[in-house]
């Protein structure tokens, strides 16, 4: 967008974004007019919706990504040193780019277990943690996030780009101060110290989640953009009272 967009803007009608946040940084900063923009929650895999049962035990925290810059696992670093008698397991691969310091460090830790690659967000043990750990520092609306509102495990994270549409004070732990390690060893300490409380706003984010990123909300968002959707679909969404199909 910040490449691109200066060129063709004037000839758009609509830009699409997974989150709200990412518009509004733009309009700041280029001043670009909001209605240029149109919110478009990608709409998740059906399967992921399917309830776990949980489990959680003890004072465990799930950290999973990419070990890079981005993922900021220096944050993840500082609040493991800060909470020493909280477990933290981290699933993900060191990739190349990163200070390889850091992951030593983590490794080092008495209370990190560092768990390697995993097979997709799927395989990840959701349900055996009560709390999930996301220390990203930019991001659009990251599958990870959603995966694990699905499994209603309460979130801890950095409120960067789409994570603050679902990580909000009723869904969740957000942390608008992404560089304060001690806001967030407050958040994980509040989330692990009141169970019922974090996971009621756990059971709100997967509500939100299932809502706000189904198949139909995405269908009826694209409906609204006027001359967006196909004459067919837009026949077999008045006889119907859904879309078919849609072009993209």
């Amino acid at each position: 967008a910040r490449q691109y967009l200066p060129d063709c803007y004037r000839r758009l009608t609509n830009v699409f974004s997974d989150n709200h946040a990412f518009p509004k940084l733009l309009h700041k900063t280029y001043g670009y007019r909001p209605e240029l923009f149109r919110v478009l929650k990608s709409p998740v895999d059906a399967s992921f919706s399917v309830p776990a049962v949980r489990k959680p035990q003890g004072r465990k925290v799930l950290w999973a990504g990419r070990l890079d810059r981005q993922k900021r696992p220096d944050l993840l670093l500082a609040v493991a040193q800060a909470l020493p008698d909280v477990e933290f397991h981290v699933y993900g691969d060191a990739m190349l780019d990163y200070k390889t310091g850091v992951v030593d460090s983590l490794r080092q830790l008495k209370n990190v277990r560092m768990k390697g690659g995993f097979d997709g967000v799927e395989s990840l043990p959701f349900t055996e943690f009560p709390v999930f750990f996301y220390t990203s520092q930019w991001d659009g609306t990251p599958t990870m996030v959603i995966a694990a509102a699905l499994a209603s495990i309460p979130i801890v994270a950095s409120r960067v780009g789409g994570v603050g549409d679902i990580v909000t004070e009723e869904r969740g732990y957000p942390v608008a101060e992404i560089e304060n390690v001690a806001l967030y060893v407050d958040r994980i300490e509040e989330a692990l110290d009141s169970p019922a409380q974090a996971e009621a706003k756990a059971a709100a984010a997967r509500e939100y989640v299932k809502s706000e990123h189904s198949d139909l909300a995405f269908a009826q968002a694209l409906a609204a953009v006027p001359g967006y959707m196909s004459p067919l679909a837009d026949a077999q969404q008045g006889s119907s009272g859904g879309v078919e199909s849609c072009v993209v």
